[in-house]
């Protein structure tokens, strides 16, 4: 932006030159008549006026330039301030984000300690028999530990690790408790 207003600054400077040398060649084309006739004149009035006329023409294409640049001005100025817009949107969904993931951290932070207090719950827990899918019975259950994957149990025969997916249903939904495990399981 700065070095758009300095090209700016130098094309004004450079067409008020042109002014000043088109207004001077114009006022002493006048002059240049009056000393033609006392026979002082420096050039013919057809040299004046391909002067003239280049001066304009120059004149014109810097006016050009003038506008192009305060367009390219005005335009940049719009996108300034729509990236000013932007950023701030983005500094909100930013926040937002933190938010969230704040909530998200609590959210699995509480779930975690549910799941340590259910898993924990069931330590010591005695059943007459399991019965896994493959058709293995253990007796005189005493569950020990349990996780999303494995329950481990002593039983009458000594002490076994069974995965979660081996147990019976209704034994995985009273040992679990929670849905997404089971969901995630395939269970």
């Amino acid at each position: 932006m700065k070095i758009l207003r300095g090209v700016y600054l130098a094309v004004i400077l450079s067409l008020t030159a042109c002014n000043d040398v088109v207004e001077k060649f114009t006022s002493s084309d006048t002059d240049g008549a009056e000393d033609s006739e006392a026979g002082t004149a420096s050039g013919s009035g057809e040299d004046w006026d391909v002067l003239e006329d280049e001066l304009k023409a120059e004149k014109k294409e810097l006016d050009k330039q003038i506008d192009d640049l305060e367009d390219a001005l005005d335009d940049e100025d719009k996108l300034v301030k729509k990236e000013l817009e932007i950023v701030g949107k983005l500094g909100e969904i930013r926040k937002y984000s933190d938010q969230v993931e704040k909530v998200h951290a609590e959210t699995e932070k509480a779930l975690d300690g549910w799941r340590q207090a259910t898993r924990s719950s069931y330590k010591g827990v005695k059943l007459a028999k399991i019965e896994t899918i493959g058709g293995v019975v253990y007796s005189g259950v005493t569950i020990t530990n349990v996780t999303d994957d494995t329950v481990t149990i002593e039983h009458s025969g000594g002490m076994d690790t069974v995965d979660i997916s081996q147990l019976t249903v209704q034994l995985r939904k009273n040992l679990i408790h929670e849905t997404t495990v089971l969901v995630e399981k395939e269970l």
